[in-house]
């Protein structure tokens, strides 16, 4: 049995016909956030080691101070900023492990069946445009959608209240 042919009946505890607009989040909610949390945590810490001559720990300690200071800012998943920053290629270190980057379970399936009702389905993530593109170039899930946003398009990270005035403006729900 392919992860789409489910027997799984899904039954909301609302109706859908009141639902006009669905905005989905990607990373954590339809792709497992394993990739991101070993890229940031792992694999970015040991190169920039190798890089800098650093121990690993070392390596991960400074970075995880770094990228403290810009959570909850566009910067935070601004590859052309980290590039910058780090004096590395993260984008290119984003291909290199790609194969990490899953579906979670049942997602195919979810959206296959939210379409089938003719809803708007959108999907808006604070991912940078090149991270977006390494994901939808990895996964299935971009046919599924009406419309894509990043947060980078909206001028704000999605923790910002702002983003959602912003994004219901764009999107006119």
């Amino acid at each position: 049995m392919q992860q789409h042919e489910t027997t799984v009946r899904i039954h909301p505890a609302f109706s859908w016909e009141d639902i006009d607009t669905v905005l989905l989040d990607m990373d954590g909610t339809l792709l497992d956030k394993y990739f991101d949390d070993y890229f940031w945590e792992h694999f970015v810490p040991e190169v920039f080691a190798v890089t800098n001559n650093l121990k690993v720990e070392q390596a991960r300690s400074l970075l995880l101070d770094r990228y403290k200071k810009v959570e909850s800012t566009l910067q935070w998943t601004d590859l052309d900023y980290w590039s910058e920053q780090l004096g590395l290629d993260i984008p290119e270190l984003k291909c290199r492990i790609d194969h990490l980057i899953q579906v979670h379970p049942y997602v195919i399936d979810f959206l296959v069946f939210i379409n089938t009702l003719g809803k708007k389905v959108h999907l808006v993530t604070n991912a940078h445009s090149k991270t977006l593109a390494i994901k939808l170039r990895k996964t299935s899930i971009g046919p599924y959608f009406s419309r894509i946003i990043c947060a980078e398009e909206v001028g704000e990270a999605k923790e910002q209240p702002i983003f959602w005035t912003k994004l219901e403006k764009m999107l006119d729900f």
